[in-house]
């Protein structure tokens, strides 16, 4: 575990939550290590929580810290993309995806695990914040090239989201696995 002075604490309030939520962010540390805008705009639904085993403990630190009686069921799971999946973590109803557009090496591990955990039920929500540079802008088109090879796409326009926690400039993508038929 890591000392308090390595922490800062972003508060947010929710209108169906009495108290707000303190997430504990890292103040050095890379992609792993705080809480991005986008994933704001997806935190109104979670069960598990994925990252990298090295953040497993920021994790568990911040379902600790906002733990109320029972209305929280959230667990902390280790998820490395383009690895073998936890078996509790294939097949769920609701995939919230935030900010992970940020390496060209992660797109095909990103994208071969979003496929190995969904079935064609799963509804998974993308979010992530646009970009404008000219590499960034190149990893967002071939991120969606990749991803309209398996699942169908949809934008969910700014009009249709919370209007407490959205932005102009992060976006929300409503994606379901296309049927594949063998032959």
């Amino acid at each position: 575990m890591h000392d308090d002075d390595e922490y800062f604490i972003r508060t947010i309030e929710f209108d169906n939550i009495p108290n707000e939520v303190k997430i504990y962010q890292q103040t050095i540390g890379d992609v792993g290590h705080v809480v991005w805008d986008a994933a704001i705009v997806l935190a109104k639904a979670q069960t598990f929580i994925t990252d990298l085993p090295e953040v497993l403990s920021l994790m568990e630190k911040n379902i600790v810290e906002n733990q109320t009686g029972d209305k929280f069921n959230i667990t902390a799971k280790t998820l490395k993309w383009g690895e073998d999946v936890d078996k509790q973590l294939l097949y769920p109803d609701y995939v919230f995806i935030a900010d992970c557009i940020y390496y060209e090496e992660s797109l095909y591990p990103l994208v071969n695990t979003m496929v190995a955990i969904s079935s064609t039920s799963t509804q998974i929500y993308l979010s992530y914040e646009e970009r404008d540079t000219e590499k960034k802008v190149k990893l967002q088109n071939q991120f969606f090239k990749l991803l309209l090879k398996h699942f169908h796409m949809k934008e969910i326009p700014t009009t249709m989201q919370d209007p407490t926690f959205s932005s102009p400039d992060i976006h929300v993508i409503y994606l379901t696995l296309k049927l594949i038929e063998k032959s």
